[in-house]
Parts: structure tokens; sequence; C-alpha cells
């Protein structure tokens, strides 16, 4: 019996073993987030990056981040889903290092004080899914977003924008939420959405629309909800909204066009 016993302990000990060896070989493929506050990265730690292993989400926030806040992960993000920048002072920023980002899912930039940004790198991000960008620069060129097949949330908030092309987003075919919530927007051509069938959810408000040709809506199937609220719409667009709103019971429309929040039943 003791033997026995001896034999099980044995080989219990000798997996356990095998199985600690094949995770001390293995420690730098651990999935590690990386979270940054404060001062900007210096270039001491941005090289301790690669010790991290393979990082799939970062987040950096605070007052002092700078421009080439990015420069470095390309060396140690291979596999890196998830990037989140926080810094309300940032007034420009090198976004070139994503190109290496194959596998980014989502990425959040804030800022208030952001005067341009590039969006090119992201047409090699095959695999993004969310956009979210604030800052206060007065263009912006989505060519690049349309390079994105499985794009499902795009948002942009606020930017001074007098108007915006959103023609490249008809390549987004997997497109489901969209916002636009950039202060001074007095014009938007719709009609790219025609192509995003997927679209469920158009944010507009609080910005500065008089007219909006709303017809593309008509040939979103799966459109639930749309924001127009704090828009100075003229009232032939008002109409069309209530005719809009009667044609789609199961749309709801916010808009200062009516009392209250509509949601119109058939």
């Amino acid at each position: 019996m003791k033997i026995r016993k001896s034999i099980i302990r044995l080989i219990f000990y000798s997996i356990f073993a095998i199985f600690l060896a094949i995770v001390w070989r293995n420690y730098n493929h651990f999935i590690v987030p990386l979270k940054v506050g404060g001062a900007k990265l210096t270039y001491d730690e941005h090289l301790e990056m690669d010790r991290w292993g393979r990082l799939v989400s970062i987040k950096l926030e605070g007052n002092n981040i700078g421009p080439d806040c990015l420069r470095e992960i390309k060396r140690s993000s291979a596999n890196l889903y998830d990037i989140w920048i926080e810094a309300p002072n940032l007034r420009s920023v090198d976004l070139t290092p994503l190109a290496s980002c194959k596998e980014l899912v989502d990425f959040t930039l804030y800022s208030t004080e952001l005067d341009s940004i590039n969006l090119l790198p992201f047409s090699f991000c095959k695999s993004l899914t969310a956009l979210s960008l604030s800052g206060r620069f007065r263009s912006i060129d989505l060519s690049p977003v349309s390079s994105c097949p499985v794009l499902l949330w795009l948002s942009i908030y606020n930017a001074p924008l007098d108007s915006i092309d959103i023609s490249p987003l008809a390549s987004c075919k997997e497109l489901e939420r969209l916002s636009l919530l950039v202060d001074s927007l007095s014009s938007i051509d719709l009609s790219p959405l025609s192509s995003c069938r997927k679209l469920n959810y158009l944010n507009l408000a609080f910005n500065n629309l008089t007219h909006l040709d709303i017809s593309p809506l008509s040939s979103l199937p799966e459109l639930k909800t749309v924001r127009l609220v704090h828009n100075p719409l003229d009232k032939k667009t008002c109409i069309r909204l209530e005719e809009f709103a009667m044609s789609h019971p199961d749309c709801e429309i916010e808009s200062d066009c009516f009392n209250q929040k509509a949601k119109k039943r058939g």
C-alpha cells in the first residue's frame, strides 16, 4: 500500500513539474494588460514594454501624455486589440505605429486639444470594430476607415466640424452605430448610409443642422434609434421626420421637432 501511494505521489509531482516547466517556458506569451497613468512614458519605460509579453490592452491617461506615446508599441503589439488614450492636453499624436497592430479591435482617443488627426494607419487594422475619437480638429478624412470591413461602431465627439464626408462608410457593411456629436456640424449627406444595412443607431444630436435629407434612412431595416435633439431643424425637415416616424413605428426618433421624444405608432 505504501509503495502504491509513493508511486501515485511521484506521478503527481512529475505532472506538476512538467506543468511548471511549460508555464515557465511560455511566460512571455501570457496575455498582459498595461495601464499607464500620470506622466508620459519615458524611452526606458517604452523599452520595458517588451518584457510584458504579449500585450493585448493598453490604457494611457494623464495630462502629460505626449504625441509619441505609441512609438514603441510595434515592438510588442502583435496581439494588441484594445488601446485607450485619455489625454486632455494632447495637441498632436502620431498614430503610425498602429499600422503594425493587425489584431486591433477597439481604439479610443480622448483629448480636448487635439488639433488634427491622420487616420491612415487604421487602413491596416482589418479587425477594427470600434473607433471613438474626440478633439478639436476642424477636418477629418474618413477614407482609411473604408478599409475596416468589420467596423461596428464609429463615434466622433466635440470636434468643431462644419461638415463631414461620410462616403467612406459605404464600404463598412457591418456598421451598427454611428455617433457624430461635433457641436457645429451644419451639413451632412446621409446617402452613404444606404449601404450600411445593419445600422441600428444614428446619433447626430447637439449639432447645428437646419436642413437634413433623411430619405436614405428609409432603406435601413435595422434602424431603431435616431437622435437629433438640439439641432435647429427647419420646418420642412421636421415634417419629414414626423412622416418617417409614422412609417417606421419601430424606430425611435428624438428631436426638438416634437414636444417630447417621439415614438410614433402605426
